[in-house]
This record gives structure tokens, sequence and C-alpha cells, in this order.
């Protein structure tokens, strides 16, 4: 056989190395491609910081603790990272890189050992999976969205092998994997749900199973009080942030679970529908952990529909059922005959999948509502990224003659990661009492997922030094913003409408940016004076 036709074709244990080596070598490029630290990974770091310095689970320091983040294992990562002195961003950045290339390993191992796969087919679920621009962005984000779906991947392969084998080793891969899943991200606990299932569909191992779900239960049990002692919430606060919007929140989760379908379930839809439905079944063995797959998808899109969905790139919230999807290409891929007619399958796929990471995309598709979209959407994590870290030098500048300097914005990772502020959120991500009690101006449900809620007068109470509501560089200055009328009489009577000319060089920007500073001692209730203008020429703000 010609050797490059037997490294692809041969089933061989060397050979799958090549191929899964090949494939996590496509993967790592792709990443690499697209890697962007996301704004909201900037917040984890932060926190990761002053858990470092010792003063525990704080944003502004001298306020209380607050969960304002999802990712409580990350977190401590990120702490532990800092302890050793490394660069938090690049070490987790290359962290996550490790878990996606993680991901492509383990998908691989659960392809032959499950579901059987062997050849040319067991290659495709990794291929697939290196050619996914929502696994390869988010790999690079400094988030933990990749490990946490290389965790609940690591359960569901636990159980899988528990429920055909037996094997103990298994059973607690399924529940070790499970709790570091939820550690995570509090909706590991669905995790757990097919580690149960897995542990009680077995007749001979009742006891361990029960045994086993009952270790979880006191582990969840005293995470929850643990939450409810420090936080004074059973949740993190990001999730009474987001969500709350009712009808309205699942209907803008169900367009974005549908545009998530459109750009990735539906080029592999032929190969899926081809090898599945059209081709052979196989026994009980085989049929059950691909009904598990399929269960697993579907179950995650409800729960995404039911909270709002997301704004940010390549479909966040997708990331831990793409390795579902990919290892169910696979075995359709082994049902599909000829080879040939299989291999044109899975390249279609692979290109319809690849296609949204790059520039291409927009000349085909239209960006989909209250969302940056794929390629594009990393385009604009990018500016956005580049623009507020221009902005955090600008008030880090701007500060430093006021040690009791605070800034309110809407953009609270950048800011809060490089000004050294204090920086009060507007949307309440780390504020409990906008996340629990705050006013959204539109209905819930309607508007960007996370930045709907509010409490303006609270955040005044502050009486931060700065007051952000937009970070656009214009030609002409702006106006004072458009706020609610007792809002807006506060601002004026106890601040400056100010405008410096700033370069953004990385985006290749220029314009004023206009912003409100905090006066010294008010202007009286009349708020005379309140619209003087500052113009102020900046340079670059480097």
């Amino acid at each position: 056989m010609n050797p490059i036709r037997a490294f692809f074709v041969a089933d061989t244990e060397g050979a799958a190395r090549g191929r899964l080596a090949l494939s996590s070598a496509l993967f790592a490029a792709h990443a690499w491609w697209l890697a962007c630290v996301a704004e909201d990974s900037y917040i984890s770091f932060r926190f990761a910081r002053h858990l470092a310095a010792g003063h525990g689970f704080r944003w502004n320091l001298g306020e209380p603790p607050v969960e304002g983040f999802t990712n409580l294992l990350w977190v401590v990562l990120g702490a532990v990272v800092e302890l050793l002195g490394l660069d938090v961003v690049h070490t987790l950045q290359l962290a996550g890189v490790a878990a996606g290339i993680g991901v492509l390993w383990l998908a691989d191992r659960f392809a032959a050992r499950v579901l059987g796969l062997a050849g040319a087919a067991r290659a495709v679920p990794a291929l697939l999976l290196a050619a996914s621009g929502p696994l390869a962005t988010w790999a690079a984000s400094g988030l933990e969205t990749v490990p946490f779906a290389l965790f609940v991947l690591a359960a569901g392969y636990g159980a899988a092998r528990y429920w055909q084998d037996g094997e103990g080793n298994a059973l607690a891969l399924a529940w070790t994997a499970a709790a570091l899943a939820t550690l995570t991200r509090p909706e590991g606990v669905l995790a757990a749900g097919v580690a149960g299932l897995a542990s009680l569909a077995r007749r001979d191992g009742r006891y361990r199973g029960w045994l086993a779900i009952e270790l979880f239960a006191g582990f969840l049990i005293a995470l929850t009080l643990a939450r409810l002692v420090y936080f004074g919430a059973p949740l993190p606060n990001t999730f009474y942030a987001k969500t709350g919007g009712g009808l309205l929140q699942a209907l803008r989760g169900a367009v974005y679970s549908g545009f998530f379908a459109f750009h990735y379930l539906l080029p592999l839809a032929p190969l899926l529908i081809v090898g599945l439905l059209g081709g052979r079944t196989g026994s009980r063995r085989e049929t059950t952990p691909l009904a598990a797959l399929a269960a697993w998808s579907l179950g995650w899109t409800l729960y995404v529909v039911a909270v709002g969905g997301d704004y940010m790139a390549m479909y966040r919230f997708f990331v831990p059922v793409v390795p579902a999807l990919a290892l169910l290409a696979g075995v359709a891929a082994a049902r599909v005959r000829p080879a040939a007619a299989a291999a044109g399958l899975v390249l279609l796929a692979a290109a319809g999948t690849f296609v949204h990471s790059t520039p291409l995309e927009a000349e085909l598709f239209e960006k989909p509502p209250r969302q940056h979209g794929t390629f594009r959407g990393v385009e604009t994590e990018r500016w956005h990224v580049a623009r507020l870290r221009l902005l955090a030098r600008v008030f880090a500048a701007r500060g430093a003659g006021r040690p009791d300097a605070g800034l309110a914005t809407g953009a609270i990772g950048v800011l809060g990661w490089e000004s050294g502020l204090d920086v009060h959120d507007l949307h309440g991500l780390v504020d409990p009492r906008i996340a629990r009690g705050g006013a959204a101006e539109e209905p819930l449900g309607t508007g960007l997922p996370g930045h709907e809620k509010g409490d303006l007068l609270h955040v005044l109470a502050k009486q931060p030094t700065y007051w952000m509501w937009s970070r656009s560089l214009r030609d002409r200055p702006a106006g004072w913003p458009r706020y609610a009328p007792e809002v807006l009489r506060e601002l004026r009577e106890h601040y400056e409408l100010r405008h410096l000319w700033l370069v953004d060089e990385e985006n290749g920007e220029v314009g004023y940016f206009s912003f409100l500073e905090r006066r010294r001692t008010p202007t009286g209730p009349a708020g005379a004076g309140t619209t003087s203008e500052d113009y102020e020429p900046a340079g670059t703000g480097r």
C-alpha cells in the first residue's frame, strides 16, 4: 500500500497516533490564527491577582467578596500562576490550547474504545474538531470554556466505559471529571447527571454507583454552603446578572441556537443523515452511546435556550457540544459506503465548518443578531480589547494623582485589569445589588445578553471619579449621554464633560474620546456650568 494512503487509512495504533498528531497540529495552527484574549477573561485575571495577593475573591479592594465570575477553578488556577510569577494571560491561553488538544485526544479515545471506530473513520472526530472555529477560538481566549468542555467529555467517556465494561477506574474518572467540571462552571452538574445515569445502569455495580452519587451530592452540598457563607448566594453573581428574562430570554436563546445549527450543524447534516439514518444500524452496545451523545447535545441546547444565549464570538456557549457532534459524525462516516462518498462528505463537513474561521464568511453569511458573529466576531473582540487597553492607559495616567480614583463603565475586564483603578460595573456582573435587583431599560431578553440590567443611581452613589458610557472615537466631541432625567441631573451636578483626542494605532482610528470626570466640588442643584468642554490632545494615549 502507498505509504501516504496507509497513513490515512491503516488500522494500526501507530497510524492512528500519527493522524491524531496531524489533527492536533492543525488545531494548534487554527487556535493561533483565531487567538484573541477575550475581554471577559480579564475579569477572571483580576480576581486571580487579588486572590494571589491574599485579598480573597474581591473585585475592588475594600469591598465585600463577590463571585463575579463563572469559573471558580479557573480563577484559582490563575492565582496559582500569579504566585509562581508567571504571566497569567499567556499561561492561561496556553492552558486553554493544551485543553483543546486534550479534547482531540480524548475524542480519539472515545471514538476507538467506546464507539469502535477504526482506520480512517476513527480520525474523523479529531479532524472535525481541528476545523472547529468555536473550539479553536475559545481555546486561546484565556477563559475556561475549552477546559470545561474537556472535563465534560471526560465525564462522558468515563461514564460510557463504565456502562460498557463496568470498570471501576472509568467510574472514578466520570465522577472526578464531573466534579472538576462543576468547579469550573456550575453547569458541570449536567455532566454529573450523565455520570449518575451510567452509574445506575449496571445491575452488578449499583452499590458503587449509589456511593459515587452520594459522594458527589456531599461535594455539591459543601460547595453550595461555602458559596452561601462566603458570597451570600448559592450561584455565581454572573448568573443573576444574566438571567431573569422569561419567555423573551428563551426566544433569544432559541435564535442563538438556530444560528449555531445553521453555521455548524448544517455542514455536518449530509454526513449525519446519510450515515446515521441511511446507513446500517448497530447493536445496543453501539447505539446507546450514540443516543447519549445526541441526548447530551439536545439537553445542552435546551439549557442554552433557557439562559438566553450569548453575544460573544464563535458561539461560546455551544463549545461543550462540539465534541459530541464530531463523534456522531465519525460514526456516520464509518457507515457510509463507498469509502469515497464518506471521504467526500467528511471533507464537505470540514470545509463548511472551517469557512467560518476565515474572512470568506462575511461574503457568504449575514452576521447574526445580538452577537459578534464568527470570524467577524473574533475581529470584533480584538477591536474591543485593543481599544479598551488604550483607554485603560488613559484612565490610569489620569487617575495617577488621585489614589481613590474609580471608574464606572459597562466594560470592566481590560479596564479593571490594566488601569489599576477601582472599577464599578454598570451591568452588575460584580455587583450583587444590580445583578439581583437591577432593572432593565427594555424587557430582559431583547437586548445584549449580560448587558441589560442596571441601577445607575446606585453606581453614582459610589462616587466614581470617571464615568465612561462609550468607547468610540468621534470626529467631533460628544454631548452628554442620554439617561433618565434623575440620573442625568446627578451627573450634571457632579461631573464635567471631558474630551481627549486619541490615536488608536492598533485599530487604525483617531478621534475624540468623551467621558465624564467628577468635580472636586459640586456646582449646586441647578447644575450651572456642567456643559463645559475640555479639549485635550492626548497623542496616542500610550
